[in-house]
This record gives C-alpha cells, structure tokens and sequence, in this order.
C-alpha cells in the first residue's frame, strides 16, 4: 500500500526545481540580451574606452567617434525642436479658427449647422440669453457685425484644414519615432508651414487666384517631400 501511494514531497520538489530552471533560463536570456546590447562599448575602440578611470589618452578614432555621436545628437535635437514648433503653430491657427466662427456666429446670432440641415441644435435654440451676453463680453463682440460669407469661408477653411494637416502630424509622428535625419527637413518644414499660413490668409480673404493655389501647391509638395524622405 505505501508504494502505490505517491511522494507529495517529491513532487513538489521536482516542481520547485523545473521552476527554478525555468526562471534561470530566463535570466541568462535576459543577461545575454543585456550583454549583445553593450558588448559594443567594450570592443576595442568602443566608447567605454574614452571614458576610462586611468586616464588614458584618448586617440583619434575614438575622439573622432564621440564628436560624431555629439553632432547626431545636435541634429537630431534640431529636427524635433523644429517640428515641434512648427505642430504648435498648426494648433495654434486651429484653435484660433475655432474662435473666430465662435465669435462670429455669436455677433451674428447664427447657430445653424451644416450638420443638421441647415438648422439649429435643439439645444442652441433654448441657450439663456444672459449665457450669450456673457459669452459676447468674453469674444469681445464690438464692433460692426461681420458677414455670413465670412462664417462659411472660416467653417471651409477650417474643413480644409482638417484634410490636410493631420497627414502633417502623422509624418512628423514618423519623423520623431524614426530619428530621420536629412538636411532638407527642416526647408521642408518650413515650406509647409509658410504655404498652409498662406493658404489660410488667402482662403479667408478671399485674395484672388492664384494665390491659394500656389501655397496649396507648395504645402503639399512639402508634405510629399517629407514623406518620401521617411524611405531614405
């Protein structure tokens, strides 16, 4: 009877031993990783060299080396910077169009959406009219009232914008999760955003052709620039 009885201990020990040889399996996987990871500082003429506690004299490979690594590192500060800047602008003149059809509608008493049929919310029509005087001090509501043409050249603009630059953000995306460094980057950026700020100046005062055309052209060309250079 004893013999058909199996060793609990037994097994639980065998257990505790595959555990322990699993886990150590994946231990010396992670320390071979590591290992890959940073055998290049230690090769002869790595970085780890230049850096040496004894003092040695560094040569010119090596001091050639960490100047490289600087200069990436500058440019590819440079680069983000740039972008980011350039995205903050684009916000900005969003945020900005939004304000303009808000103040707009409001010194017009307009609440009609394209949305709804040329209509109304339900919930614009029953607004407390001491909520709209309140919102006119704080749109600074002087002034002769603008025209309707303007209300729909701000709502078109502002739809041309939303088909165009958020492809921008997603190549700057790319830009920033890649590190693509190339000298044309930052003219193209530039480029970009000089013929969107264009466009929008042209759009909204109506300024005769060709003068949208031509910054539509040259931001997309732009944005077409930046995207093939993602491949390079």
């Amino acid at each position: 009877l004893k013999s058909n009885i199996p060793d609990i201990t037994t097994t639980k020990e065998r257990g505790l031993n595959m555990a322990f040889v699993s886990r150590s399996k994946g231990r010396s996987a992670v320390a071979l990783l590591l290992l890959a990871a940073t055998s290049q500082l230690w090769l002869p003429g790595g970085l780890a060299q230049v850096s040496q506690s004894q003092g040695a004299p560094v040569s010119d490979q090596q001091a050639q080396q960490m100047a490289l690594m600087k200069a990436y590192a500058f440019a590819h500060h440079y680069i983000k910077d740039r972008i980011a800047k350039v995205v903050a602008v684009l916000a900005l003149k969003m945020v900005l169009l939004h304000l303009a059809i808000v103040r707009t509608r409001l010194m017009l008493g307009n609440m009609k959406r394209n949305a709804n049929d040329g209509q109304p919310w339900e919930e614009d029509k029953k607004l407390p009219g001491w909520f709209s005087e309140f919102m006119k001090v704080i749109f600074v509501c002087i002034g002769p009232p603008p025209s309707e043409e303007l209300l729909v050249r701000l709502q078109g603009l502002v739809n041309n914008t939303m088909e165009t630059e958020p492809w921008f953000l997603g190549v700057a995306l790319a830009y920033a999760l890649q590190g693509n460094l190339h000298r044309y980057t930052p003219y193209l950026l530039y480029a970009f955003l000089g013929g969107r700020m264009c466009h929008a100046v042209a759009f909204l005062f109506a300024i005769p052709q060709p003068a949208r055309a031509v910054s539509w052209t040259v931001a997309t060309f732009a944005l077409v620039g930046l995207a093939v250079l993602l491949f390079i």
